[in-house]
Order: structure tokens, then sequence, then C-alpha cells
């Protein structure tokens, strides 16, 4: 199994807290930040192509889907938080060949005060390079 998820977290972690300090970063899916700004970044998916495997039986490429959730409650300028930091985060995930395939607003139903973007970059990428598809 090729797993890179370590790999991007770490990236775009080194970027959000050097952008932002006192921001908070999770691995994984959360419904409640301990903190704000928060980011969320977690695989949600990863397969082999079947048109990449060969006779070795080991995978040789993997396919990726990333989740990105950037959560803000500053009374104002919430929006605009959530877009800064989605906009550092699109560059670092852009800069590994991972394509951006959707980035919307997801109204945050457990507190309407919390502003969520959410975005899903996909990729594929070997054990040593991250391919543009």
């Amino acid at each position: 199994m090729i797993d890179k998820e370590n790999e991007v977290y770490t990236r775009v972690n080194e970027i959000v807290m050097s952008k932002f300090p006192g921001a908070h970063m999770d691995s994984e899916y959360v419904s409640v930040p301990a903190g704000f700004p928060h980011v969320s970044l977690y695989q949600s998916d990863s397969y082999t192509p079947s048109n990449r495997e060969d006779n070795s039986l080991k995978p040789k490429f993997t396919v990726m889907t990333f989740e990105v959730n950037v959560y803000s409650n500053k009374k104002t300028g919430k929006k605009q938080e959530c877009k800064k930091i989605m906009e550092e985060i699109d560059d670092v995930m852009h800069s590994m060949n991972l394509r951006r395939i959707v980035m919307t607003p997801v109204p945050n139903l457990n507190d309407s005060t919390i502003y969520r973007l959410t975005a899903r970059y996909q990729g594929e990428a070997s054990e040593s390079t991250f391919y543009r598809r």
C-alpha cells in the first residue's frame, strides 16, 4: 500500500502554522473544533488504478483523495479568514500535483456561528513522486 497521507499533512501543517500562528490542525474530521481557526485534513479515499497494475502483485501507483475543512468563528470576517487559509492550502496541494475537485461552503449545523469551507483534492502517486493526472 502506498500511503502519502502523512507527507501531505506535514507539508500543509507547516504552511498553516507558519502563516496563521494560533491555528489548530487535525488529521481527521472533527465536528467540534477545539480552537479557531481550525483545519482538518485527511485522506478520504485511496485505490490502485487497475490500468496501472502489473504481475508483481505490489501496487506501483495509488489514486488519493484528500478532504480539507477550514473553520472560523470570528464575529466578522470569518468567511475571508477561511478563504485565506484555504488559498495557502490550495497552493501547497497544487505544488504536490493534487488537483482540487471541489470547494464549497458547508453549513455547520452544530453551530451556525462557525463558518466552514470544504475542499477535496485528488492526485496520483508512486512511493516517491506525486503525478499530475
